[in-house]
């Protein structure tokens, strides 16, 4: 069984490897809420540098049966905000 950490740097891994093979604005990252929570906290440096170096946003909800809450963007690609 992998780690949370672990789905995050697969998760971070095959993000890059889409944006190499495909064109796309922006990527949804379906996964169990505790992933997310990891992408959203900890690893917020390391997806804020996965939107950097693809230029597209990175959107992530948790997967479950049913719809467990609303699609949250990442903060780390907000267009409105000068750098």
């Amino acid at each position: 069984m992998k780690t949370a950490a672990t789905v995050c740097f697969d998760i971070f891994r095959e993000i890059i490897r889409q944006h190499r093979q495909f064109t796309f604005d922006e990527i949804l990252v379906l996964a169990h809420q505790d992933v997310i929570d990891l992408l959203l906290d900890e690893e917020a440096g390391g997806l804020a540098e996965i939107e950097r170096q693809t230029g597209k946003a990175v959107l992530v909800a948790a997967r479950g049966p049913v719809p467990a809450g609303p699609v949250r963007r990442s903060p780390c690609l907000d267009r409105s905000v000068e750098p």
